[in-house]
């Protein structure tokens, strides 16, 4: 999901849109609390959602917040590592920038992969599940 909303954010995302992006990803770069980072995390991810213009994404994406914020162990483990994960937001800014959303799709895909691989070994060790 998250590469298609990047990849859709490169064409649709105006500028005001970059701009708060780049706000926000500011701002995770130097939050210290593991809780508002957890929360701004996912409004980037709305918004990326958002400036994609894809409805049915961010309704999705509404169910998953949901279950985000009733779960926040699972946040907890997958946000932990802020500081592996705090240049990933501008990463994706200047990827939006760009406004190539064939590289976008591709790059993000391969991140994602690794990252969702890292994940799942994390709540794998957890004892979660």
């Amino acid at each position: 999901m998250g590469s298609e909303a990047i990849a859709g954010a490169c064409e649709r995302a105006t500028e005001e849109e970059i701009a708060e992006l780049l706000r926000l990803a500011e701002l995770q770069e130097q939050e210290t609390m593991l809780d508002r980072f957890i929360e701004r995390d996912l409004e980037f991810s709305r918004l990326t959602i958002r400036a994609a213009g894809n409805i049915p994404m961010e309704l999705i994406f509404n169910e998953v917040s949901l279950i985000c914020r009733h779960h926040p162990d699972i946040q907890t483990l997958r946000l932990r590592e802020m500081d592996m994960i705090r240049p990933t937001y501008r990463a994706a800014v200047e990827v939006i920038r760009q406004r190539d959303p064939d590289t976008a799709r591709n790059v993000t895909r391969h991140f994602m992969g690794m990252k969702d691989a890292h994940f799942l070994d994390v709540i794998m060790k957890s004892g979660l599940f």
